[in-house]
């Protein structure tokens, strides 16, 4: 199978909900980028080109909060938050997060229709979440070739997730404790989650060739699809069969998108050749403190 070109149908994520009026599904279509937004100025564009996707999807921010030597970290009133960023400058900033909120939030950063997040930590992240309908995840998926044309994250994944069980969160690794949605048929699914933000995070793991797991949507990077399964590269070993899914060329990497149907199998192959992250790798490396309970 060949790649397919970069202007060929998006994936239809069979989840996905219809939105009538203004009725708001539970689900969030997420982007998770990773190696990305390493310092002020990235994260000073990553942020303009937010507030651009923003407005062209009329998600009119309400929250906003600012990361870094001089700001709190604490979300606040959007405007106002806003003017000063744009009066001091990005500085020192080391990431944000916006928020637009659901109608009466009981959390501000929890209860939201969309939100986007970034930091320079852990080797520098982003995520955005969008309600999971078929128009906003086609918007989403068309900002994502330009998130990867000007930012150069060296990985990235996307996937549905319902909004109580931490959509953005779970992209950092965090909410262990929540049912694993989106890792269904994986074994152990919520200590590999914890671990993916005290180790596969901190250590990068994506530039030895490691995935995070796999997803609907995926973003790889050079050095993971030049990794083994047998005998085959990865970007070989996809391309074979075109049961597991297609690639599509896009910056020094591709998009690798393959039907929710054939997840279960491609990671079975994939754990097998030891390209996805695995907790119990970490155990002796690390002691208890990269798993919970």
């Amino acid at each position: 199978m060949a790649y397919v070109a970069s202007n060929d149908p998006k994936p239809s994520f069979d989840k996905v909900r219809t939105m009538r009026d203004s009725v708001i599904p539970e689900d969030r279509m997420t982007l998770a980028f990773y190696g990305v937004c390493h310092d002020s100025h990235s994260v000073q564009d990553f942020y303009l080109q937010t507030l651009e996707f923003f407005t062209k999807c009329l998600y009119t921010p309400d929250y906003l909060a600012v990361h870094g030597n001089g700001h709190t970290s604490k979300l606040g009133s959007f405007k106002r938050i806003d003017a000063r960023l744009r009066k001091t400058g990005f500085g020192g900033v080391e990431g944000f997060e916006i928020v637009t909120a659901l109608p009466n939030p009981k959390t501000r950063g929890r209860d939201f229709v969309a939100k986007c997040m970034c930091h320079t930590r852990d080797n520098g992240y982003l995520a955005i979440a969008v309600p999971g309908t078929t128009r906003e995840i086609s918007q989403l998926l068309e900002f994502s070739t330009s998130i990867i044309s000007n930012l150069k994250p060296e990985y990235g994944i996307g996937y549905l997730r319902d909004l109580k069980y931490g959509p953005t969160g779970f992209a950092i690794g965090l909410g262990g404790a929540f049912p694993d949605a989106v890792t269904a048929g994986r074994r152990d699914g919520t200590h590999n989650i914890t671990a993916w933000s005290s180790y596969g995070m901190k250590h990068a793991l994506y530039r030895k060739g490691i995935l995070r797991d796999i997803y609907e949507w995926n973003y790889l990077s050079p050095s993971q699809l030049q990794n083994k399964v047998g005998t085959l590269t990865l970007e070989k070993w996809i391309t074979h069969d075109s049961s597991r899914g297609m690639l599509r060329k896009l910056g020094p990497g591709a998009i690798w998108d393959l039907p929710e149907t054939a997840i279960v199998g491609v990671r079975s192959s994939l754990t097998e050749a030891k390209l996805i992250s695995d907790y119990q790798d970490f155990i002796g490396k690390r002691g208890s403190t990269c798993v919970a309970d």
